[in-house]
């Protein structure tokens, strides 16, 4: 998986991938603190351009991934949206919980992960406390 190259916390079980990495019908499995174990699979492979994934969480809700890539004349524009999906009284009690401010915060830190990785090469270390 290539977001090991540029998140620090990812840690995943590869359950199936004919290449190795993401692709069509790609399944693995991540466990975040706090979130329990979510199991991810690839729907969409359009490379370079689109990339889509529908992941189950335990927790009670599915959540669709859909990152999308065109080419602008400063280079590239990444569109990157999320939708979230209860399926039962958990997942409904963790949408209520889950607000946009928090989301933003996690994107926010995600770009910052990604730009640091497309400018340097390398992963961003986590500041000092």
């Amino acid at each position: 998986m290539l977001e090991y190259d540029w998140i620090p916390t990812w840690r995943t079980k590869l359950i199936h991938s004919k290449s190795g990495v993401a692709e069509e019908d790609c399944i693995f499995e991540t466990r975040f603190p706090g979130d329990g174990p979510m199991i991810w699979i690839c729907t969409r492979y359009e490379p370079p351009t689109r990339i889509e994934y529908t992941c189950y969480a335990q927790r009670g809700y599915i959540v669709r991934l859909k990152i999308m890539l065109a080419a602008v004349q400063e280079g590239t524009q990444m569109v990157w949206s999320r939708s979230w999906h209860a399926y039962n009284a958990d997942g409904e009690a963790w949408m209520q919980q889950w607000n946009g401010d928090r989301y933003d915060e996690m994107m926010n830190h995600r770009k910052a992960e990604m730009e640091h990785y497309l400018r340097t090469g390398s992963i961003l270390k986590p500041a000092a406390h």
